[in-house]
């Protein structure tokens, strides 16, 4: 198994997000939604185990256990061209400094439901800074994410 692999090799922890259709790759390689959803069941499981860096609310949400809203701001990218807006994996421009990007990108147009492009995204990038802003309305999330750092 993989992750037997790295922790063998003294990998500290895991990052995991699926993979999701998007308008860069065309054609249809990736699972749908519910898909995605079992397999993160089993993923999950698997945290149990081994060290992973995605946080147990984003996990939940990848089991379909829990719903979040995507943060596109959340994890801004820079590249070659500028600030790249809305997010890594969508690119409707690009701009000369960040205070440009945040100020003239129209940022309630983007997530699931909103955006088609963004009909099946689950990644990481969106929806772990959600779990940031979330993290404070419920001392369950609260308690669990002790644990999780303290594991």
């Amino acid at each position: 198994m993989l992750f037997s692999q790295l922790q063998d090799l003294g990998v500290d922890g895991i990052l995991v997000a699926p993979g999701f259709g998007y308008e860069a790759v065309g054609e249809k390689l990736f699972l749908e939604k519910r898909e995605i959803e079992r397999k993160f069941e089993q993923v999950y499981e698997m945290s149990k185990r081994f060290r992973f860096y995605s946080t147990p609310m984003y996990l939940k949400f990848l089991k379909g256990e829990r719903q979040l809203e995507c943060t596109p701001w959340g994890n801004p990218t820079r590249n070659p061209q500028g600030w790249k807006a809305p997010c890594y994996l969508i690119t409707d421009a690009h701009y000369p400094t960040y205070r440009e990007m945040m100020e003239k990108t129209d940022w309630e147009k983007y997530g699931v439901g909103k955006d088609p492009r963004c009909g099946q995204c689950m990644m990481h990038c969106g929806f772990e800074p959600t779990v940031v802003s979330e993290i404070g309305k419920s001392w369950k999330d609260i308690w669990e994410m002790i644990l999780w750092e303290l594991s």
